[in-house]
């Protein structure tokens, strides 16, 4: 019998239990018919016969005798008040063909086979079975009608190819085999159509840090939306051989085929130590003034090296023919690399093995870099030195923690999963929310005691779940470590991790919903968000987009109250989606929606006259005028500006000028004005 992973019974196992019962019932009842009492009772000799645990000869009992048989077979069961013969060669073929489900079923689970397999045979024996003994029986009834001179030849004749199989045996008849031959072929054919050739395949996955692909092939399509502009990151995440100049990403140095050169960063090296055997292939580290040589077992060891151009470099204890299947990433990005390893990775233990510390205590450390243009080293850049074997009086060293100390939790966020800190070496840990001794430690962390389980930043991984966490305050936790020598922390290792306040809010979007106007296009249009609350009280980071994906990205000035972003649209409707998120895990949303409209014409008047003593005009939208008195051709900054009210009527007092002609220039809020010439030019004396 299958069971579940969990040890329960699924339901599709109940129902084979059932009728696997009734199958075993029909069986060992030796397929009992009964009838219901009151009935005909013509040809009672066969169920008669059916009814007795054996086949009996015709013992001369009267159809009475035989109908009380039945009936006491019927108590004995107590099945007497079953209103109908359940006899049926249907009910019969359905009980055997269960039976046969059932036996492929426990046979392949007690083989411990594929269950889609397992499931495959059973459906498929069962049909088989089924169908098979049904073709079975209407092939004797046939031949019984036919004689049974003729009832081989009739099967042989429908079923010509099958001629040897039906006569292979004495003890098959032919009915019988016609059953098994055409059951097969069914349960065969239903086989191949339900099968899956099913493989399983087990896929690691690693949290690296991301690095943007190499060269720069699709650094153009940066500049390819004229309406969002490319931004650096934006460029960069592009390819590493792309640069953002003049606005513009482009595949800079695309022609550069040569590898980065690597020389050593005597300045990253610990003091006290100096490189030996410096040549182009690598160095040695070694101790001043030691007889050996060999490092510090209890210093941690920093080196690091140069390249001649901005590259990212990879460091392996194994070396690798290509820069790709290197295993650690070398820390810093660019022209400097520097990585210290840990004291614990240093230690030197006989009764231990690992795949980076050799019986004499030597260390090769392979290193290749690869430039923007994914250019790499041919040959591997070789760092050497051995450890000074020493006993370990040291306590291990909580160096990372998943999550930065000090940070700020989710607004109501009560435990936090898979918490993990990185030690310097093999060590159980534990913690609690007081600063108690290791053995009263109440949480036991689940972590890596073998040395060869070490993480990119060859350090030694502990997990947990941190709990009991509270809003709005300062949340303590308390750690505490023991190696396998037994060495324990005398002193905790505190980490503190804030509770937020509240919800992270946005408070308020611009441009409001309505209408936003330029005199150009497209045009420029400034998203504004404020946000408050939340970790911070509302410092976050906020992102935007067209679609909920916010694949717009993020605003150029944020991490902070205030987020903006310039853009540039063309005239119509826009709805763009925003969302925030602060140190602490904590998400607002919003959406706003506004027309864009391009206003590039000057204001227009639309009506001049005199006012008593003023000449009025009148424009066709808010706008500022002034005006001359000796032509058109004068700036706008040197006209006399008109009297305004209400930024649409302008006027001028001509109480002393009436035979002027004035030459009258408007301009409007998004700076529109005439190109050449004036607005208007009136005469007071023509009116």
């Amino acid at each position: 019998m299958r069971f579940s992973k969990k040890g329960k019974i699924a339901i599709g196992e109940i129902l084979i239990l059932i009728i696997a019962t009734f199958a075993f019932a029909w069986m060992v009842g030796g397929s009992i018919g009964f009838v219901k009492g009151g009935e005909d009772y013509d040809g009672l000799e066969n169920y008669y016969d059916n009814a007795m645990p054996s086949p009996r000869e015709d013992d001369g009992s009267t159809n009475q005798e035989k109908k009380e048989v039945i009936e006491g077979v019927a108590k004995t069961w107590s099945l007497k008040e079953i209103s109908s013969i359940v006899k049926h060669p249907i009910m019969i073929n359905f009980a055997y063909a269960s039976a046969v489900y059932l036996a492929v079923e426990m046979v392949g689970g007690l083989a411990d086979l594929e269950k889609d397999q397992v499931d495959a045979a059973s459906k498929s024996a069962f049909v088989g079975t089924f169908m098979g003994r049904a073709i079975g029986q209407g092939i004797y009834r046939a031949g019984e009608k036919a004689g049974e001179k003729e009832a081989t030849g009739w099967i042989v004749k429908s079923v010509p190819k099958a001629k040897k199989f039906f006569t292979l045996g004495e003890k098959l008849t032919t009915s019988t085999s016609v059953a098994v031959f055409w059951g097969t072929v069914i349960a065969v054919g239903i086989f191949l159509a339900t099968y899956k050739n099913k493989k399983t395949k087990i896929v690691t996955f690693e949290c690296k840090s991301w690095q943007a692909p190499s060269g720069g092939k699709d650094c153009e399509k940066c500049n390819e939306n004229e309406l969002f502009p490319c931004s650096e990151y934006q460029c960069r995440a592009l390819g590493q051989g792309c640069e953002l100049v003049d606005g513009k990403c482009i595949w800079k140095n695309k022609k550069d085929a040569k590898y980065p050169i690597i020389t050593l960063d005597k300045n990253a090296l610990n003091e006290g130590y100096e490189y030996v055997g410096i040549n182009e292939r690598g160095a040695r580290i070694v101790k001043k003034g030691s007889e050996t040589g060999c490092v510090d077992w209890s210093t941690p060891l920093s080196f690091g090296i140069n390249t001649d151009e901005s590259a990212i470099c990879k460091i392996d204890y194994e070396r690798k023919e290509k820069f790709e299947e290197m295993e650690y990433t070398f820390p810093g990005k660019g022209y400097h690399h520097v990585i210290q390893l840990p004291t614990g990775l240093l230690k030197v233990n006989s009764s231990t093995e690992s795949p980076i510390i050799n019986k004499e205590g030597d260390y090769e450390f392979y290193i290749r870099c690869q430039d923007g243009n994914g250019n790499s080293n041919t040959a591997n850049f070789v760092i050497k030195f051995c450890v000074e074997a020493g006993p370990d009086l040291e306590t291990p060293i909580i160096v990372t923690t998943s999550i930065r100390e000090g940070g700020y939790f989710k607004y109501g966020l009560k435990e936090i999963k898979d918490f993990k800190i990185g030690v310097n070496e093999p060590a159980e840990c534990k913690w609690s929310r007081q600063d108690k001794s290791y053995e009263d430690m109440e949480n036991t962390m689940d972590c890596s005691t073998e040395e060869t389980e070490i993480n990119l930043q060859m350090l030694y991984e502990c997990s947990t779940t941190l709990n009991g966490l509270e809003d709005g305050k300062e949340n303590k936790f308390y750690f505490k470590c023991k190696d396998k020598n037994g060495n324990i922390n005398k002193e905790s290792y505190e980490f503190i991790l804030k509770g937020t306040e509240g919800k992270l809010n946005i408070d308020s979007v611009s441009p409001e919903e309505g209408v936003v106007r330029g005199s150009t296009k497209p045009v420029k249009v400034e998203l504004e968000v404020e946000t408050s609350s939340g970790a911070e009280e509302g410092k976050a980071y906020c992102y935007y987009g067209e679609t909920e994906d916010y694949e717009s990205g993020l605003f150029s000035e944020t991490n902070s109250y205030h987020h903006k972003q310039e853009l540039r649209l063309d005239p119509g409707d826009y709805k763009f989606y925003i969302w925030c998120i602060d140190n602490g895990g904590n998400e607002a949303k919003t959406t706003v929606s506004f027309k864009v409209e391009s206003d590039d014409e000057a204001p227009i008047v639309v009506r001049a006259y005199k006012d008593g003593y003023d000449l009025k005009i009148i424009t066709n939208e808010e706008a500022e005028c002034v005006y001359g008195t000796k032509d058109c051709n004068y700036f706008f900054k040197d006209g006399t500006l008109m009297d305004t009210i209400d930024d649409r009527e302008h006027y001028i007092d001509i109480e002393e000028n009436k035979d002027l002609t004035y030459y009258i220039k408007c301009k409007d809020n998004y700076g529109n004005e005439p190109s050449s010439g004036c607005s208007i030019v009136i005469k007071p004396t023509s009116f």
